[in-house]
């Protein structure tokens, strides 16, 4: 075994030194492969698909069809069903920053894209690859790919990264990367390059389509004619326009004309427009290539599609690609370079220059368009017709040769023959259109506009597109559409409010009054409270009033409104009036009238429109334009500009209008001090929005007629407010009053706003703006987001920046500022995940206010050093922190939240920039406004050379990186600022995973029932179910007990809540996975809310923060409490008196300690829990087994305790430990507690683990302490696998050796002795003092304590520590004939009845194991003692003067058994003692004490044969390397799983005890721990001695040779009768081989 151990070191050594080179011929690690990037999957249909990143030559050589293998490039796959737009894309390399980007481009220089070659445009097609090179850039590397260990990242026109590749190693010269079998994994070296296809794994292959430059290209297409079909001939059908861009002629024979489906336009006579002119090009001309009858329905797709075009050699030169956006008959044209799509041209030009620029110059504009008339097709006006209108002021424009062309082509002449088509106007006459003047064309039956969208183009007489106007849908029947901004040329129109030919549309009219006319409109109120549309006496209203001198009447008057519609002055606008009574429908000289709108059609605009009187006989006698307009204000004509209308102090229907300043010439300093954007169920006094003013200054300020308004996200305004009594409350030194001059606000006072329908303001993305009498803006502020009743607050001159929450509301008062801060109140960095997962920007980092006073970090910065030392920062515009809030701060709040449950702010709310951390390591430091360093943290690699920070960064854990939280001190109550790594290295949790804080302790009242199985604990289980009434909830690993299922579905259907958390994927064969699903899919049949504990589903599901729920506790009626060690089956509750594992229960009924389990359990209960997942029949991994048949319970009745167990009543305290939560810290303080005692009773302890940060298991230390302590520490251990799990002998060495026999405490570690109904060890317990006992599910291994959900308790209590040490007694003191506790293959039982070690096979001072030592001098070691059962104390066990090893030589010769001749002293039954019968042995042939025979050279004294090294042979050492490279292959294999997550491979031990099944009964019993190296017992001192020196006493455990003598040299079988054991103790007694073979052959002769 040493010499095993020297070989397997120095061929570990030499693979380190053999990968040594290759390690240093790396490239310097980057920051992001630092990191630890790996690749991604691919998020959507763009992927990456091929890199090549070790060019033959300069890495930015140009590169393409001809030689791919000059330069890097990257290719692209689209594996989508549609095209799509690669504009904006870039790929960055493994610096990941924007200075190391390269742009997806084909217009810069030089363009990047060179597949496919000389791309028009970055539409990648469905299916069509794309690849992109640095295409002969040269100079130095921006965009560069490193040979070995590399990153690539693919991001779409957002900056979202949708791809990330990654590789390890070095990729030899002309070979690229593809993706591996996994899209995590690094990408793999393929040796067969294939730009611009699939990969295909071998051989170059076709490269796809081959591209050429070429001065054709194609310039126009038409895919869907009108009115022809598709298929006719030209003009008619389908054509493509290519145009020649050089100066020479090119002969257009052998070219083609190719769609995506491949079919082919050969530009021939068949194709080629005019082909019997000409079949050649000139330079600048242009050609058709038209469909002309081929196929039924044509060639090009209507719905997208593109046309190639190809030269004689099969080269591509050019490419049009158009989707479905187009309307029919409209032609596609290139859009500017890079911007993706073909686009629609103003109207097809075939062989012309295409129609896509407008000349805005001319002032005469497509005003108005009657699309959809009554009666299509007939003569003006009933039919279609189109407005000009001439915009400028002179000259007149002479309109001969002038037209207008549709979207299809169709041509509207303005004149015909010198005459005018002219049939409607304003002024003038002829073909002249005078300046400001309208007029009308009508559409000729060959003119054919399309209602649901067309374009009309204005051409003057030299053919120049002078103006271009379109719309997109239908406007409805007889309804026009016109200009939004008729100066602007290019508009796209919108629907008119009503029709207007030859004259000005309703948003060119302006204010205007016929002074002849006596009823003038004096006031409007368009935006009313609630709908504009409500009947009398809601709803919008317009005032009219009488100016002249006498009374008038108002019969047959009527208003009409741009917004749509008119209201006749009658009865139903005027409620009250008699329409009978003449008198009636007059209206006295300055008297007022209320028209309602009141069900009428006439609809006021809020957003400003045109409102018009009109008199009996259809004549406007008056025009009004408003703008804006106040919520439940109204508007009159202002004072300063005629035709202006502003708002009123106050609504005045039907009375005189209020006087009122104007225009405003007051103080313009009132500012808004704070806004509330929402408020419910608040305690400070005002219920939903309001908004704060001041008036900083020393003097009062006229409030009246100011103006809040507010605007959506588009930028319009929104809510108008016009500052009313209404709404004011005045406030003086934070005292609310109401002033007769409500009006006036006083010097440094302030008031509230409360508007009346809480509507004001929006919760999001708001802009508020403050805005004096005359209209001018005097404040703007904005905020992207707000909080229930925390009002915002913000510079009132930083218009640019965003409001944030105050400290605290505080309406009519001045707004609360922080004092500055003071050092004695500690800010800190708290808990910080770097490690984002699935790339949702879900990386957080929490700061808490540690001390005693409010702090606003406004102004504060976050500085993030790089390890290069490089920093930036981001400063706080506001976050205000309460004393003891935290808070935290992500890229992505929302995700934050989704995927974890952790609220947090998004980090561009609170700051000037996002700060994001890197993977690999960064420095992070919290600054105040005045440079103080208040808190700063280092992490993984980077520069620790900082202020506030001293020692290396926090280490990374042992554990994926991804969603692994840091965390000062534990989280929770125990934290520390050192300024070094120690304040972070003593714990880490999972995103997603519970962090109890709450200490878990308890003392209270009540009843304590112990439970030990087997012993009646399916009994006890069952009554205490059956005592439930309301509620129960079962948390466990498995639950498949087909006697405790069957009560919970009784209990179910007897109305009992019940709540079921199993593990998803637990540790089990497949036969019982099976039953696992089984039984839960009978607990949902039942109505029992079952839950999976588990993995997460969805793409970017974060990992499960918990490897598996271990847990095994219920809850019943919120009162009582089971906790066991044991799964819910019959491995720890049999039926009958069927064998099982002695695990330790208990059933507290208390409902403190109830209610403390179920604040823990209900938060596992959460169901917005990602990686809790509810039970899903159907699901087909988890759900109903295929075949399942309803297990019912055994029938067999559970058998009560053997000695009825008797509550324990009265007061008892305790602990509740949750893992990985607090369960460490408990069992650590558990074992701190010791005084005298400490009993283990345990399933397994595993040594070798790390707890935190790499730190060793603090458990070790936690007991070693209580050794030194004097504490007598017993460990009771399962060896139902010590045959095969060596965690157990070291972990048993350790104790017996290291503890107890070299240092001297009172350490004793045993195997427990199965019993008849004890199969083996499956318990977790601890006993202190005989006063305190600790019941859990917890197995003393990694896994349970780091990654695992388990629960367990401390009791307090003496009486029931005292039947759990009974239950321990009883386990400790069984022995039986197998176990073997030191593994040195002599059974406990007969090392004790012989006064041998049963715990520990060193002896002190000497190297040789206890089995290997002869104490009695006879010959025989202990081994071979207890073997023939001889007494290892005395040579001659007989008594009958032969020793024993003689005894053996003699039962050889004389053919009897060992036993025989070492009980017997006539074993041989000859009548002669054995001893007389050999002269006590001197007469036996070759004894090695009568000495050597001088005269005989045969005689010679014997001499024991030394062993052979087993090693020596080739063989054996070749077999050693093999293991040697397995074992590294195994510890790869080993990381593998542990940085798996939650997935584990059936067969494959890992680190944690799970659960296997092994019993024929159908027990489940719990699996073993992994392999861990072999340990050596620690001796104080080790002679030196010429014998071979034993190791290790399990060198022994095997039944291997004591290392002297050696293994069996002969085969038994030359020996005829005799056994090979028979030979072999002849040699052990000193014979040799020659010796034996004359002694046999003699006997025989």
């Amino acid at each position: 075994m040493y010499m095993s151990r020297k070989i397997l070191f120095s061929i570990i050594i030499l693979l380190l030194l053999l990968l040594s080179p290759q390690l240093a011929m790396l490239e310097p690690a980057d920051e992001k492969s630092s990191a630890g990037a790996k690749s991604t999957a691919c998020s959507g249909d763009i992927c990456l698909s091929e890199l090549f990143v070790n060019a033959v030559g300069p890495e930015t050589d140009a590169v393409g069809p001809s030689d791919w293998t000059t330069g890097e490039w990257v290719e692209i796959h689209n594996s989508g069903t549609s095209s799509v737009d690669m504009t904006g894309w870039y790929l960055r390399d493994h610096y990941g920053n924007s200075n190391r980007q390269l742009d997806i481009s084909i217009s810069s220089s030089p363009v990047t894209v060179v597949w496919p070659q000389n791309a028009q445009n970055l539409l990648l097609a469905a299916g069509d690859y794309m690849v992109v090179a640095r295409n002969g850039d040269g100079g130095s590397c921006g965009f560069c790919m490193t040979n070995g260990q590399g990153v690539v990242e693919l991001h779409n026109s957002v900056g979202s990264k949708v791809h990330e590749a990654t590789w390890s190693t070095s990729v030899s010269q002309g070979d690229s990367l593809i993706e591996g079998s996994s899209a995590t994994t690094d990408w793999q070296p393929s040796s067969s390059i294939t730009p611009g296809q699939a990969n295909n794994g071998g051989g170059s292959g076709n490269t796809g389509p081959t591209w050429n430059t070429s001065d054709l290209r194609v310039s126009e297409v038409l895919a869907d004619a009108w009115p022809s079909s598709d298929n006719d001939t030209f003009p008619g059908g389908e054509w493509v326009e290519i145009e020649n861009t050089g100066i020479s002629t090119i002969n257009l024979s052998g070219w083609t004309i190719q769609d995506n489906v491949g079919n082919t336009l050969n530009l021939n006579a068949t194709h080629l427009v005019d082909y019997a002119t000409s079949d050649s090009i000139g330079p600048g001309e242009f050609r058709i290539v038209a469909t002309n009858g081929m196929k039924s329905y044509g060639v090009f797709n209507n719905g997208g599609d593109s046309a190639y075009l190809i030269n004689p050699a099969g080269e591509y030169v050019s490419a049009a690609n158009y989707s479905n956006n187009g309307e029919i008959g409209h032609s596609f044209v290139s859009p500017p370079i890079g911007t993706g799509y073909w686009t629609t041209s103003l109207f097809p030009t075939p062989g012309q220059t295409n129609a896509v620029n407008v000349n805005g110059s001319s002032p005469l504009r497509l005003n108005e368009v009657m699309v959809n008339a009554t009666n299509s097709g007939g003569l003006y006006p009933e039919g279609e017709w189109i407005e000009l209108s001439h915009r400028g002021t002179n000259p007149s424009i002479d309109v001969t040769g002038w037209k207008i062309v549709t979207g299809t082509g169709q041509t509207l002449l303005l004149e015909s023959s010198g005459s005018s088509h002219i049939v409607d106007r304003d002024i003038g006459a002829g073909n002249v259109i005078d300046a400001g003047s309208y007029v009308v064309i009508p559409a000729s039956n060959n003119t054919e506009m399309f209602i649901n969208g067309d374009t009309l183009s204005l051409l003057d007489n030299n053919g120049e597109i002078v103006d271009s106007v379109s719309w997109s849908s239908n406007p409805g029947e007889n309804k026009t559409v016109i200009p939004s901004d008729p100066d602007l040329p290019s508009q796209q129109l919108t629907t008119s409010s009503w029709i207007t030919p030859a004259g000005p549309n309703p948003n060119q009219i302006s204010s205007s009054v016929n002074e002849s006319a006596e009823l003038r409109i004096s006031e409007i109120m368009p935006d009313p409270i609630g709908s504009d549309s409500n009947l009398y006496p809601e709803g919008e209203w317009v005032e009219i009033v009488n100016v002249g001198n006498n009374t008038t009447s108002f019969q047959g008057w009527k208003l009409r409104a741009e917004g749509g519609g008119t209201t006749t002055l009658n009865s139903q606008s005027i409620p009250g009036i008699d329409e009978s009574d003449p008198a009636s429908w007059e209206l006295e000289s300055g008297e007022y009238l209320t028209v309602w709108k009141n069900g009428s059609g006439m609809t006021m605009r809020n957003s400003g429109s045109v409102i018009s009187l009109v008199n009996p006989n259809g004549e406007l006698t008056q025009t009004i334009t408003y703008t804006l307009t106040p919520e439940n204000g109204t508007l009159v004509e202002g004072f300063e500009a005629e035709g202006s209308w502003v708002p009123s102090p106050y609504p005045t229907p039907g009375i005189e209008n209020p006087d009122f300043e104007d225009p405003y010439n007051g103080s313009t300093e009132l500012v808004v001090s704070e806004v509330m954007p929402q408020c419910t169920a608040g305690d400070i006094g005002i219920e939903g929005d309001w908004v704060e003013i001041h008036n900083p200054t020393n003097s009062a300020i006229n409030i009246s007629r100011w103006i809040i308004a507010s605007r959506d996200q588009t930028g319009s305004l929104d809510k108008v407010l016009v500052i009313r009594d209404t709404y004011l409350h005045h406030y003086s030194a934070g005292v609310e009053y109401q002033p007769s001059d409500w009006w006036n606000l006083g010097a440094d006072e302030f008031a509230v706003v409360i508007p009346e329908n809480n509507a004001l303001l929006s919760n999001f993305n708001e802009v508020l703006e403050l805005r004096d009498p005359n209209g001018d803006i005097r404040q703007e502020i904005s905020w992207s987001s707000s909080e229930n009743c925390r009002s915002l607050e913000g510079d009132a001159g930083a218009w640019n920046e965003p409001w944030l929450n105050t400290m605290w509301p505080t309406p009519g008062e001045e707004n609360p500022a922080p004092t500055p801060w003071n050092t004695d109140d500690p800010v800190w960095f708290t808990r910080i995940m770097p490690g984002q997962v699935h790339n949702r920007d879900n990386e957080f980092l929490e700061i808490t206010n540690m001390g005693n006073s409010i702090v606003n970090l406004g102004g504060w910065q976050l500085v993030r050093t790089k390890s290069d030392g490089t920093t930036n920062s981001a400063v706080f515009s506001t976050l205000i922190l309460q004393p003891g809030e935290a808070v935290a701060l992500s890229q992505n709040a929302a995700n934050l939240s989704e995927d974890g449950g952790i609220n947090a702010i998004d980090m561009d709310e609170v700051m000037d920039y996002t700060l994001w951390m890197y993977d690999s390591g960064a420095t992070m430091q919290l600054v105040s406004p005045d440079g103080i360093v208040a808190d700063t943290v280092a992490y993984g690699s980077t520069t620790t050379n900082v202020t506030g920070w001293n020692g290396p960064a926090v280490s990374t854990p042992p554990a994926n990186f991804q969603g692994l939280i840091f965390m000062r001190g534990d989280g929770c109550n125990e934290m520390n600022d050192t300024n070094t790594s120690a304040d972070w290295e003593i714990k880490w949790i999972r995103l997603g995973a519970s962090l109890f804080c709450d200490s878990g302790v308890f003392s209270t009242t009540g009843s304590l029932e112990p439970m030990a199985s087997p012993d009646g604990s399916l009994y006890q289980f069952m009554e205490w179910l059956d005592g439930t009434t309301n509620d129960l909830h079962i948390h466990a690993y498995e639950l498949m007990s087909e006697d405790i299922v069957a009560k919970l579905v009784q209990l179910s259907q007897a109305d009992i809540n019940i709540t079921v958390i199993i593990e998803e994927d637990p540790v089990e064969e497949s036969e019982d996975l099976v039953k696992v699903r089984g039984m839960a899919y009978e607990m949902h049949t039942a109505g029992i809310t079952v839950y999976w504990m588990g993995t997460p589903r969805g793409e970017n599901a974060p990992p499960a923060p918990y490897q598996y729920i271990h847990s095994k506790v219920a809850v019943k009626d919120d009162n009582s409490v089971w906790i066991g060690s044991g799964n819910v089956k019959s491995s720890t509750f049999p039926p009958s008196n069927w064998s099982s594992n002695r695990d330790w229960g208990l059933i507290i009924n208390s409902e403190d300690v109830a209610q403390l389990f179920l604040t823990r359990m209900i938060w596992d209960e959460n169901s917005s829990h990602k990686h809790l997942i509810s039970y899903d029949p159907d699901d087909s991994e988890t759900g109903k087994p295929i075949g399942w048949t309803s297990y019912g319970p055994t029938g067999l009745d559970p058998i009560p305790p053997e000695t009825p167990i008797i509550p324990i009543t009265g007061d008892f305290s305790g602990e509740v430990f949750t893992c990985p939560d607090d369960c460490m810290n408990g069992m650590i303080g558990l074992l701190d507690s010791a005084d005298t005692s400490i009993e283990l009773s345990l399933q397994g302890f595993d040594m070798g683990w790390h707890w935190g940060f790499g730190d060793e298991n603090p458990l070790i230390p936690a007991i070693e302490r209580a050794l030194q302590r004097g504490v007598a520490v017993r460990l009771l251990l399962n060896g139902y696998y010590v045959t095969y799990d060596n965690d157990i002998r070291e972990t048993v060495n350790h104790f017996n050796n290291q503890w107890n026999r070299t240092d001297g405490y009172d350490a004793t570690a045993i195997l427990m002795s199965p019993a008849e109904r004890i199969v083996k060890l499956h318990n977790k317990g601890v006993i202190v003092d005989g006063e305190s006992v600790l019941i859990s599910s917890i197995n003393w291994n990694s896994n349970a304590i780091l990654r695992n959900r388990e629960m367990g308790v401390v009791i307090h209590n003496t009486e029931l520590a005292q039947w759990y040490l009974n239950s321990f007694e009883e386990d400790w003191n069984r022995i039986d004939d197998f176990t073997d506790t030191d593994g040195d293959n002599m059974p406990d039982s007969w090392e004790m009845a012989h006064g041998l070690n049963r715990t520990s096979s060193i002896v002190p001072g000497s190297p040789i194991p206890e089995q290997s030592h002869d104490f009695d001098g006879d010959g025989l070691d202990n081994l071979k003692e207890m073997n023939v059962t001889s007494d290892p104390h005395n040579p001659d066990t007989d008594g009958d003067c032969l020793n024993d090893l003689d005894e053996l030589m003699f039962a050889t010769l004389a053919g009897i058994s060992s036993s025989d001749a070492i009980h017997f002293t006539d074993a041989d039954n000859d009548g002669v003692p054995d001893g007389e019968e050999t002269e006590c042995g001197a007469s036996l042939v070759g004894n090695g004490e009568n000495g050597e025979d001088e005269n005989e050279e045969t005689s010679v004294g014997p001499k024991i044969p030394e062993a052979d090294d087993p090693l020596d042979s080739t063989a054996a050492r070749v077999l050693l390397g093999i293991v040697g490279l397995a074992m590294i292959a195994l510890v790869f294999a080993l990381v593998a799983v542990l940085l798996s997550g939650r997935e584990h491979a059936k067969g494959i031990v890992t680190d944690e005890l799970l659960e296997i099944s092994e019993s024929s009964q159908d027990d489940e019993f719990d699996s073993i721990s992994s392999e861990s190296e072999t340990s050596e017992p620690i001796l104080e001192e080790q002679p030196s001695s010429d014998e071979p020196q034993i190791i290790s006493s399990r060198d022994n455990a095997v039944g291997r040779h004591d290392g002297v003598h050696g293994a069996p040299l002969l085969d038994g079988a030359q020996f005829g009768e005799w056994t090979p054991q028979q030979v072999q103790d002849a040699l052990n007694a000193g014979w040799t081989a020659e010796q034996l073979r004359d002694y046999y052959e003699g006997k025989e002769e």
